[in-house]
């Protein structure tokens, strides 16, 4: 399935997509993920950082009240506010910003929960 982003996010790929390895404070490091590229597995590991005005939100398309909303055959991402206390390692996060060498000021996150995190 193809799939529309919410509107509370740029609406642009992503800049950095992949899995929390690390957590201290506002500063995440996330190994990308490098899928489509063929021969690299694995990038440098990325530092995320929330700033002040960095919007967090959960993707709750899956996990969400109400059935998955199709829209011409694609599925509408839903997100929620969420705090980055919350952010674990193990979940993925979908990150815009501006990305300065291997670290990253946050704009916007997306955060996918890992299924070994229990949900609040």
């Amino acid at each position: 399935y193809e799939v529309i982003p919410p509107t509370e996010v740029p609406q642009i790929q992503p800049d950095v997509v992949g899995a929390v390895m690390a957590v201290q404070d506002k500063s995440f490091s996330v190994q990308p993920n490098t899928k489509g590229s063929a021969g690299s597995q694995e990038g440098p590991v990325v530092e995320v950082v929330i700033a002040a005005g960095t919007r967090v939100y959960q993707d709750i398309t899956k996990g969400g009240p109400g059935p998955i909303q199709l829209v011409d055959g694609k599925i509408q991402q839903r997100v929620a506010p969420y705090g980055y206390n919350l952010i674990k390692t193990g979940d993925t996060l979908i990150a815009w910003g501006e990305v300065r060498g291997e670290r990253m000021v946050a704009e916007a996150v997306i955060v996918e929960v890992s299924a070994a995190t229990p949900v609040p």
